[in-house]
């Protein structure tokens, strides 16, 4: 409701950086809490960018990412840290789109999700690497899953990605693996 819940909400949040707004169309008609945090991500940003600055090289910025997964909010998410940070990235919702993606574009990487219904991500790995170079064969690919443990690290090394990551989607993580992987070229 309006009351001490909403109070919380509202303290928490701008503790920070963020706000809180509600819209109501009148009584019994619901309403729409938007709460916005961009301090979070902005502090993630700001201690990359830091890094970069003490001269460490900064391997995301001007690389060409395509994000492979059927869960929305992980793709957009992954889009807008990665782009914030100079990476040109393409995002699809299946392995079939990937496939058409790759033949039409290939970027410097790929983040895929696993779990995704018709083509999983060790599947379409297998697919991509049996392609050739300039279709996306030699591709730099890290898994992403919801599968955590050290079996589903084995299964997703051995279908030919170079790191694997678990969600939830962790930032500082993702950033520091990709760096790793494109580093390791």
């Amino acid at each position: 409701g309006l009351g001490l819940g909403l109070a919380i909400v509202r303290q928490i949040s701008e503790l920070h950086g963020g706000s809180v707004s509600v819209e109501s169309k009148g009584e019994n008609k619901g309403a729409t809490f938007r709460v916005q945090l961009p301090m979070l991500m902005q502090k993630t940003i700001q201690a990359h960018n830091t890094k970069n600055l003490q001269g460490a090289e900064w391997t995301v910025e001007n690389r060409k990412i395509l994000i492979v997964d059927d869960d929305i909010d992980s793709l957009e998410i992954l889009s807008v840290v990665l782009e914030s940070l100079g990476a040109e990235v393409t995002q699809v919702e299946s392995g079939e789109s990937c496939l058409a993606q790759l033949d039409k574009w290939v970027p410097d990487m790929l983040i895929c999700d696993i779990s995704m219904p018709e083509l999983d991500g060790y599947e379409l790995l297998r697919i991509v690497r049996n392609r050739p170079t300039q279709k996306g064969g030699n591709i730099k690919a890290v898994a992403l899953t919801a599968y955590a443990g050290e079996q589903y690290k084995t299964e997703a090394l051995n279908a030919g990605f170079q790191a694997y990551l678990a969600k939830p989607i962790d930032i500082n993580a993702i950033v520091d693996t990709l760096q790793s992987v494109i580093c390791n070229t």
